[in-house]
């Protein structure tokens, strides 16, 4: 059994890389000062943020037993043309790591993925978001080995600046 992990993800480049294509207000200003962003602003955070969550859900999908094509993965991400390739390519590597982890020890047979924004700038066009991920990649145990003391799922964490 892999050993779990916590996962804490703040997405930068690649998120800001792909939710670039949103159109942020230009007067728009950080999200922690809330009151100086117009409403329109708190919109768009809030669609950048299903954006982001979207992609991670996309990215643990392809860990579980039954992955979506990355073909039909990344039609469900908004990215440019060269984001979008390279995204495929990382899906299809994720896709290769989850079915190691099938023959292991079974894989995950879900992922849940939850993200919650920290910060927002906005500088010109491009916005940034920092998020926390949070999510869960369930084990194939019956409820009754979940009883028994067997993991339910993993919460795999990691820092990226």
């Amino acid at each position: 059994m892999r050993i779990a992990h916590h996962r804490y993800v703040v997405v930068a480049a690649t998120a800001a890389a792909i939710l670039a294509l949103a159109d942020i207000p230009a007067g728009a200003q950080t999200a922690s000062a809330a009151a100086a962003v117009p409403s329109s602003a708190s919109a768009d955070t809030t669609e950048l943020a299903g954006l982001a969550e979207s992609y991670l859900q996309q990215r643990a999908d392809m860990l579980t037993t039954s992955p979506p094509t990355a073909r039909a993965a990344i039609a469900h991400v908004r990215a440019t043309r060269s984001m979008a390739a390279r995204t495929q390519n990382d899906l299809v590597a994720l896709a290769e790591k989850g079915k190691r982890y099938k023959e292991v020890d079974g894989g995950y047979t879900r992922a849940q993925v939850d993200v919650k924004v920290d910060d927002t700038t906005v500088d010109g066009g491009t916005a940034t978001l920092q998020l926390t991920e949070h999510t869960r990649l369930r084990l194939p145990f019956t409820p009754q080995e979940v009883e028994e003391g067997a993991p339910e799922f993993e919460e795999p964490r990691s820092r990226t600046p």
